[in-house]
């Protein structure tokens, strides 16, 4: 990512600044317009528009607009929840002949809404380790003989107690 401009344009000696001028400088209406479209479209979908400048455009505005930038990232996130929507909807087309067709999309979306919103959407995993299927925790033995033989003959006896 590039990094935001932290020296100030060069200037020539008649004052103006060098350099290629900014062709699309930040319009607060354009970006409150791409916020708003953000939490159901891709931002590649929003820029294909006639009215909307290019993708990279956008990205130059979200590296050197720490507000613009914030509120994009919250749209994206909230856009899991519209990835939820389409989830329903296509659950809700689904026929005989579209279903593979479907549970593509379905997965798709799910993947998406996952990634945007891991805590509502992603994996849960469970971390809670327990030993047997009876719950019994697992038992640990430390082992400080360096020697493998003498490692090994410790295991033997534990195992040894276990049994009986």
């Amino acid at each position: 990512m590039r990094k935001k401009r932290t020296t100030p344009k060069k200037v020539s000696k008649n004052g103006k600044p060098l350099g290629r001028p900014d062709s699309h400088p930040f319009d607060p209406v354009i970006a409150d317009r791409v916020v708003a479209e953000l939490t159901e479209k891709s931002l590649r979908k929003i820029c294909e528009a006639d009215d909307m400048p290019s993708r990279m455009i956008i990205v130059g505005w979200m590296l050197n607009n720490d507000e613009f930038s914030a509120r994009c990232a919250r749209a994206r996130v909230e856009q899991a929840d519209y990835m939820d929507d389409l989830i329903i909807d296509a659950a809700e087309r689904t026929n005989a002949q579209n279903a593979n067709a479907q549970r593509v999309k379905i997965g798709a979306y799910q993947w998406r809404a996952a990634r945007l919103k891991p805590k509502r959407y992603g994996d849960k995993l469970d971390l809670n380790v327990a030993g047997q299927e009876d719950g019994v925790p697992i038992r640990t033995l430390a082992i400080t003989a360096t020697d493998p033989v003498e490692a090994a003959r410790m295991y033997r006896e534990m195992v040894k107690a276990d049994d009986a």
